[in-house]
């Protein structure tokens, strides 16, 4: 951090990323030189023989020469990106100069190369020299064209699209458009803006290519939108983010260690959440079953593949619900809702398997057991339900009796008032319960569907008060707080454990990405040792890395966002930092006089930002956190219920369990387990009473 400059333009590496790709590099090209040179050494009175033997001879000396060279400044290369640490490249100011000699050697390596192919085809016309000759020499080229390949990529991977050559966009990257005037610094501003909306607009296309619908392009731009927003305003690489968080980890870790030592005790009262757990347990399994045949051969490897087998014969049957989408998916797909819920296919009303941006799948059916009218929607499984996750702008929520803003999630807003245009507009809702008139419907999702669940319900709560929603494991940037708060009455989500998405939104990400840039700029270390070490740490628990363990405040920032650095002295970069003024901290920013910091940005910088109201997890949370875990080969935890309010989810917790805390599979253990704790607290409780 900073990214690396060099060729009049900014790439997405920095300086320090250089020690592992060009130990890479020194290898393979220290590996062709032994070869060559145990040949060349071996075979020299023989290449005298041949006619050809002055040109093989020239070759190998040639090559050993430039391969040689070319070791001297990678070794070079590699010690200048060992040097300093992630907030101070001082020390690796030379390395453009070494970036630059190297370059320099691609013009006779690559020249050596061609006359050597030239070489080896007249050599192969005078058959006098041995057949190894040839063969050495077409191993050599083939091993140096490799190579020339594999930096090919690594330079296709580095390049920045945003990196322009242009003054203007240099200084917009690094933050210092203070010389000019206010119309040309807004000026400079937008065309940035504009620049990177266009870079994130094309790479979403790129990544979407087989998605093509008339919501497409809108939900392209929204998607650009955030993504620019998010990563304008940094000068941060891949690399640092990647140490960033390894040190997240180790800090979390020992935060959770003190933690644990200061409070032994354990909650205590799990009887009372009982009903709620059993009936979370229960509904779980719709919000299973709304991923169809996919999850459900996942969950049932040998049993799932029957699934294949009979959905020719379930077809030919006379269906008792309407079906929407592809005629050839249904018959795997109501088949693993019915394996997974138990109920009967008379039981299913509406089944929708159409898949589109903004538009999920999700079926309605009834559960006799409970008496219940189920409205189950599907999680992310597709590109598409991908686009309605990041289309993460904030919208307004028009809801009756409910005071205050009302925001929500820009995506899941259109999700959900498609399927309330299904079930209200379309009647569904009204001939279900005129079959059904005494039941009361329930709505439940997990991730995507949790969220479009939750909001669903709020829509559909003016007109069905007796509604309940469980939402597992929705995400946190969902709504606003008057929303989540009105949601308390009737929305009870899950969260297992160290879940990453009910902590996501673009405020968490936001919170993110400071306290990444605030921990490496504490660690003492270089970036190839934070990460060595990182991974032996995430492998075998150790090898940690040492940082300033005291707690992480925003405003203690010592690592620009934007930054620069005046290259005449040897200090670390200085900060101006725009995201502390998207999070209101202009006073704190205001407080540092230190001469490490520039000037406030401007009201006009200022005024540019995107300024986003706080979303929240929906309803009353139910967290089943981890009271115990063993560290095995299997990881074993013992969970534990309780209420939790929706700001102990506003920060990304790191974590290897981050993802897996996510899974069905993980929160359906929690529950299992998390109810049976509840049972026998209930049976030690009830016990005294009936010896009585």
């Amino acid at each position: 951090m900073p990214g690396l400059r060099a060729f009049g333009r900014r790439w997405g590496v920095a300086s320090d990323d250089l020690v592992f790709p060009g130990i890479a590099e020194i290898v393979a090209r220290l590996v062709l030189w032994i070869i060559i040179a145990v040949f060349y050494g071996r075979y020299k009175l023989d290449l005298m023989l041949c006619t050809s033997g002055a040109l093989v001879r020239h070759f190998f000396f040639g090559l050993l020469l430039i391969v040689a060279a070319i070791i001297v400044i990678l070794a070079s290369v590699v010690y200048t990106s060992m040097k300093g640490t992630i907030n101070n490249p001082h020390p690796r100011r030379r390395m453009p100069l070494l970036i630059y000699l190297r370059t320099v050697l691609y013009v006779p390596e690559f020249t050596w190369l061609l006359l050597g192919l030239s070489w080896v085809f007249e050599v192969q016309r005078k058959p006098d020299c041995a057949e190894n000759t040839v063969g050495a020499m077409q191993a050599s080229l083939a091993l140096s064209c490799l190579i020339l390949i594999a930096t090919l990529i690594f330079l296709a991977l580095a390049f920045d699209p945003l990196g322009s050559s242009g003054s203007e966009a240099v200084a917009a990257a690094q933050g210092l458009p203070y010389n000019l005037e206010g119309s040309e610094t807004e000026q400079l501003f937008q065309g940035v803006r504009q620049a990177a909306t266009r870079v994130w607009a094309t790479r979403v296309r790129l990544l979407c290519c087989c998605v093509a619908s008339e919501d497409a392009a809108g939900a392209f731009d929204h998607v650009a939108g955030v993504m620019r927003d998010f990563f304008m305003d940094t000068d941060l690489v891949a690399s640092d983010i990647a140490a960033g968080l390894s040190l997240l980890h180790q800090y979390h870790d020992n935060e959770e260690l003190q933690a644990f030592s200061t409070n032994v005790s354990s909650p205590s009262g799990m009887q009372e959440l009982g009903p709620e757990l059993l009936n979370a347990k229960y509904y779980v399994k719709f919000a299973s079953a709304a991923y169809g045949w996919p999850l459900y051969i996942l969950q049932h490897p040998i049993s799932g593949l029957r699934l294949f087998c009979r959905h020719s014969s379930c077809r030919r049957t006379t269906r008792e619900y309407e079906l929407v989408g592809s005629e050839m998916q249904w018959g795997r797909h109501t088949e693993a809702i019915l394996g997974v819920t138990g109920l009967q296919p008379r039981d299913l009303l509406f089944v929708s398997f159409q898949n589109a941006i903004y538009q999920i799948p999700f079926f309605v059916a009834l559960d006799h057991g409970k008496k219940s009218l189920i409205v189950a929607i599907r999680g992310t499984l597709s590109l598409r339900d991908l686009l309605t996750d990041l289309s993460a702008e904030c919208e307004k929520l028009q809801v009756e009796n409910v005071e205050g803003d009302c925001y929500a999630h820009k995506g899941m807003v259109q999700a959900a008032g498609y399927i309330f245009h299904k079930l209200v507009k379309e009647g569904i809702l009204n001939d279900a319960f005129r079959i059904a008139p005494d039941y009361n419907l329930v709505i439940t999702g997990h991730s995507l569907g949790a969220g479009v669940a939750a909001l669903l319900a709020t829509l559909l709560h003016p007109l069905y008060p007796n509604l309940c929603c469980y939402a597992f494991a929705p995400p946190s940037g969902l709504v606003s707080r008057s929303l989540a708060d009105y949601g308390n009455r009737f929305i009870v989500s899950l969260v297992v454990g160290k879940d990453v998405v009910p902590r996501l939104s673009l405020s968490s990400m936001e919170d993110l990405k400071q306290k990444i840039v605030e921990i490496i700029a504490r660690s003492s270390r270089p970036k190839y040792q934070i990460l060595f070490r990182g991974f032996c740490y995430e492998i075998f628990g150790s090898c940690g890395v040492e940082y300033d363990e005291s707690p992480i405040h925003h405003s203690s920032l010592l690592q620009p966002l934007l930054a620069h650095q005046d290259s005449s002295e040897d200090q670390p970069l200085v900060c101006t930092t725009w995201g502390a003024l998207a999070g209101g901290n202009v006073d704190r920013w205001q407080s540092h006089t230190g001469p490490s910091f520039g000037e406030s940005p401007s009201a006009i910088e200022s005024s540019l930002i995107t300024q986003r109201p706080a979303l929240f997890p929906p309803g009353k949370i139910l967290y089943l956190s981890v009271a115990e875990e063993k560290k095995t080969w299997r990881s074993e935890c013992r969970y534990q219920a309780s209420w939790e309010d929706a700001m102990a989810f506003q920060n990304i917790r790191i974590s290897p369990r981050m993802f897996t805390d996510h899974t069905l599979h993980t929160l359906v253990l929690a529950l299992d387990q998390v109810c049976q704790a509840a049972h026998g607290e209930a049976v030690r409780d009830a016990s005294p009473n009936d010896s009585l």
